[in-house]
């Protein structure tokens, strides 16, 4: 049996990588596996927040979004 697609079920999506597509991040990158796009980006600031002044520590925070469009259903917006 095939999926939609016409892969069979043991068969993987094909993946790429576009890496610096943003011009003003620290880093960035799309990775596409079939028909699903991911965009990442990467902000450095060398800086500690206010809760961690003087530790020597880090933060790190991730966000994430998905388009109104990018499901066969529609997704509300916040």
């Amino acid at each position: 049996m095939k999926r939609f697609d016409g892969r069979s079920h043991n068969e993987l999506r094909p993946v790429s990588m576009t890496h610096d597509v943003q011009l003003y991040a620290d880093g960035s990158v799309i990775i596409e596996a079939g028909f699903t796009r991911v965009l990442c980006s990467v902000t450095v600031e060398d800086d500690e927040p206010k809760f961690l002044k003087g530790s020597g520590g880090g933060w790190i925070t991730a966000e994430y979004a998905m388009l109104p469009s990018s499901t066969s259903t529609r997704i509300s917006r916040d």
